[in-house]
């Protein structure tokens, strides 16, 4: 565990305390929020984690961490981190050994602190690291602190002595300023540490310094010091308690310790206290010491009750402080559980602290009184004493109980006895008897009562068991080693060592040969009978025979048949064996290993039965077999030959230009019979090949020519070329079978062996532009290739008129045409013009006026009484 998480244990406000592990190095946001935690144990590496900041903390327990902090962290400030919403409820500090300094700030204004225990490792008390600590009454520096940081212990307002070890070097500014109940400082140390102004400012008016008898002067002569020269003190023994009876004195903390019995009412300290010579001792109420015991005597309350003790030097001032912490006893109820061992006695009311008596008595069955429990441990009759309520519970040790085994007939056991405790898991031992299967154990051989191979022990006594058996049956079982060859009886389950008897019968064509147990022979020669008692055990037997010795075989299963060998047969007598041949096949005679046992080609063989076992082979050669292929006229294919019945393949399917071969067949022209391959017949044959005519296209790609039907014909028919398609502007060429390079023309005669893909080729036409210029200036025509661009002429001219364009149509000049690529036809065009209108204006020289004269050219006008005339205008 490394990590605690957000809001892990909020709002359980029963947590009284926490035990964080070293480990821990992070604590979530609010995970102990709204708990009632009053007491925390912690490494000092998470000291100051707002997330464990619970308000009723009283005790806080700091440890060293897993790392290398061994410092309390500072506080931020007076905003201290640990304890900012505990610093009201915070009673109690407690430091463990390995840390070695307290930060800055690390418990300012922790108003309730009382009580503070640093480790000997300490070394350093940082600056206001218990400021404002305003409960704290006496405290221990340890002798390994060096330095004290300023204003440390400023406001501590009812600290009333301090003693400052040897090892102290610095003390800061202010450290204990504004002490108000002050009044002892004891230095140990005869060289004067480093110290500041204001350090003693604001303490008791009683205040002393006191320093060893030696080092007055120097302490009188050292910086800042010289300004106590008025109180500094020189002492060679402290004022303390030297004795104080029933109370025990640690002088470390200032504290005396004592018990008082509960019958206690008045408790008097005034003959119990012993002083330092030179000083006297007043008891008081309250840590104030405002309320003073005059008489030293008190009414001490149950439980805890809190004194303090003034050491007064003869001059009347304060040299020592000590707390008195006396407890008076409770009473608490005793009561005893004798845990059904016997009737339980009355309960007791007993004081607090003492031991009480073994008191306890009874019995129960099969258990040993060993002692009493409180509930958490065995309870020590010596050394225990009362600290409550106290309910003590009988302990009771089972016994032990030997269990003596008897095997009655079965093996032995190792332990024959065995130790059980009483109600206790037991287990007894599953003992052995060959043939037999065990029952249980019993109290008696016969009858009694059976115990269970395991539980509870429950009987409280030394106990001997008797095993019980019952006898066994084993299975006999009887095997043929062939199973025509007879019958067997007898067989079954059978009782152990009782007396068995089993036999045979032989069936005819097999001899016997007796009883075998695995492969040595148990029965008498010839006998069909054998006779044993049963072991502890299944037993196995083998009633054995053989098989006529003669044995008949073919070299080739297919060939034919054989016989010869049926029945009984007797040794010495003679026997024929026989054999028929199939078709295809070629008999060769009955051998003898590789010797020819029979005549020429008989079929058959006689001999005398012999005693030795022999085989007889009829043997036998296949026979092979053509398959002829005529092709009709496609590729040739090879002769299939093979030996009879052999798997045989059709052969590569035969090609022929223009045909589709369909299959083989045993009929040549009429094709009726097709013929399938499987195995090689009991004959040659002669198959012949059956072609289809294919048909093939001719396909025509026009190149952007009229579309041309494809051609679609058997092969090798006569086929005439399609009508030239036709194409705007082109002349058709040809068919070529090369697109693009028309290189090879093609010539149509008879459909091709294949589908084949043709092209047109064109040339491309010229076409002429003729220009009627319609009485103007004459226009060359125009001659170019179909569609290329063609350049306009310059416009004609005409006297008198405006050109306006060339027309397809004359006269009505409704077509205009735009010249930009030649057509794909002969044109004529004509040129459209419009007559142009003119002014003749008139120079009277010095006769009446007479207006212009606007008309179209070459128009005729009246006369005027001029000299001369225009007909013709220019």
């Amino acid at each position: 565990l490394n990590t605690i998480s957000n809001e892990a244990f909020k709002g359980c406000s029963n947590i009284k305390n926490i035990n964080i592990p070293s480990n821990v190095t992070i604590i979530g946001e609010n995970a102990f929020a709204d708990c009632g935690i009053e007491d925390v144990s912690v490494a000092v590496n998470l000291f100051n984690s707002g997330n464990i900041d619970c308000n009723p903390i009283k005790t806080l327990n700091l440890l060293p961490s897993n790392s290398a902090i061994k410092d309390i962290p500072n506080g931020n400030g007076f905003e201290t981190g640990f304890a900012h919403n505990a610093k009201s409820t915070l009673n109690s500090l407690n430091v463990a050994e390995g840390v070695t300094a307290v930060g800055n700030y690390a418990f300012a204004d922790c108003a309730s602190l009382v009580t503070i225990n640093l480790p000997s490792t300490m070394t350093s008390i940082g600056i206001y690291a218990f400021y404002g600590c305003s409960g704290l009454y006496s405290f221990t520096i340890p002798d390994s602190v060096t330095t004290i940081g300023a204003s440390a212990f400023e406001n501590c307002s009812l600290l009333s002595a301090i003693v400052i070890p040897e090892a102290v070097l610095n003390l800061g500014s202010g450290s204990f300023k504004a002490c108000a109940n002050l009044c002892s400082v004891i230095m140990r140390a005869d060289t004067p540490p480093q110290i500041s102004t204001e350090i003693f400012e604001g303490c008791s008016d009683n205040f002393v310094i006191a320093v060893p008898a030696s080092a007055l002067f120097n302490y009188q002569q050292a910086n800042n010091w010289s300004e106590y020269g008025n109180i500094l003190t020189s002492v060679s023994a402290e004022a303390r308690i030297l004795s104080a009876i029933g109370f025990e004195i640690n002088e470390a903390s200032k504290t005396l310790n004592g018990v008082v019995p509960n019958a206690t009412n008045i408790y008097s300290l005034a003959d119990k206290i012993t002083v330092s010579t030179g000083y006297i001792w007043k008891v008081y109420r309250d840590i104030d010491a405002k309320n003073e015991l005059l008489s030293r005597t008190f009414s001490p309350l149950i439980g805890d009750n809190t004194v303090y003790i003034l050491l007064v030097s003869s001059e009347g001032i304060t040299r020592g402080f000590y707390t008195v912490n006396i407890y008076k006893n409770h009473l608490f109820t005793l009561t005893y559980d004798y845990d059904n061992g016997g009737t339980n006695p009355d309960s007791e009311i007993v004081e607090e602290g003492i031991k009480i008596p073994y008191k306890y008595a009874g019995y129960k069955e099969g258990y040993t009184l060993t002692g009493a429990t409180d509930g958490t441990k065995q309870w020590d009759f010596d050394n225990d004493v009362i600290t409550g309520n106290t309910s003590l519970t009988a302990i009771w040790t089972p016994n032990d109980y030997t269990i003596t085994l008897n095997t009655n007939g079965g093996t032995e056991l190792e332990n024959a006895s065995i130790s059980a405790t009483f109600d206790a898991e037991y287990l007894l031992p599953l003992p052995n008897r060959i043939g037999h299967t065990f029952v249980g154990w019993h109290t008696q051989l016969s009858d009694g009562v059976l115990y269970e191979l395991s539980g509870t022990w429950t009987t409280a006594d030394d106990t001997e068991l008797y095993a019980i058996w019952s006898i066994n049956s084993y299975e006999l079982t009887l095997n043929l080693n062939i199973s025509e060859a007879g019958t067997v009886y007898g067989e079954g389950d059978k009782v152990f060592d009782s007396e068995v008897t089993f036999t045979a019968s032989t069936n005819d064509g097999y001899t016997w040969l007796g009883w075998y147990d695995g492969d040595t022979k148990i029965s008498e020669e010839g006998s069909l009978s054998y006779t044993f008692n049963m072991p502890a055990e299944e037993r196995n037997f083998t009633a054995k025979w053989i098989i006529c010795p003669v044995l008949l075989e073919k070299n080739l299963a297919a060939a034919g048949e054989i016989g010869g060998i049926s029945g009984a047969t007797v040794l010495g007598e003679a026997t024929t064996i026989t054999a028929a041949t199939n078709i295809g096949y070629t008999w060769l005679g009955w051998y003898d290993g590789d010797t020819k046992v029979s005549e020429d080609i008989n079929l058959t063989y006689t001999f005398n039965m012999p005693l030795e076992e022999i085989t007889y082979t009829a043997r036998w050669n296949i026979n092979q077999y053509t398959i002829t292929f005529y092709s009709n006229e496609g590729t040739a294919v090879s002769p299939i030959t093979q030996d009879y019945n052999t798997q045989v393949s059709a052969p590569a399917v035969p090609t022929k230009a223009g045909y589709t071969f369909v299959n083989w067949y045993t009929d040549d022209g009429t094709f009726n019979d097709e013929y399938e391959f499987s195995v090689i017949p009991a004959e040659n044959i002669v198959l012949y090949a059956k072609w289809s005519i294919n048909q093939y296209r001719i396909t025509f790609d026009s190149n952007g020519g009229a579309i041309v039907i494809p051609i679609l014909q058997d092969y090798n028919t006569s086929v005439n070329a399609p009508a030239a398609p036709t194409k705007t502007g082109h002349t058709f060429v040809n068919w070529y079978t090369d697109d693009e390079t028309f290189n090879n023309a093609y010539e149509f005669t008879v459909i091709p062996a294949g589908n084949v893909s043709l092209y047109a080729k064109w040339t491309i036409n010229q076409y002429t532009i003729t220009f009627d210029s319609n009485d103007g200036t004459a226009v060359s025509p125009i001659t170019q290739d179909y569609a290329t661009a063609v350049t306009s002429p310059a416009d004609p001219n005409r006297t008198g008129y405006t050109f306006k364009g060339w027309y397809t149509d004359d006269g009505t000049f409704l077509n205009a045409y735009t010249i930009s690529t030649m057509p794909a036809d002969d044109i004529a065009l004509y040129a459209k013009w419009t007559i142009n209108q003119y002014t003749v204006t008139f120079n009277s020289n010095e006769g009446t006026a007479v207006n212009p004269v606007m008309q179209d050219y070459f128009k005729e006008k009246d006369s005027h009484s001029l000299e001369w005339l225009f007909t013709k205008m220019i």
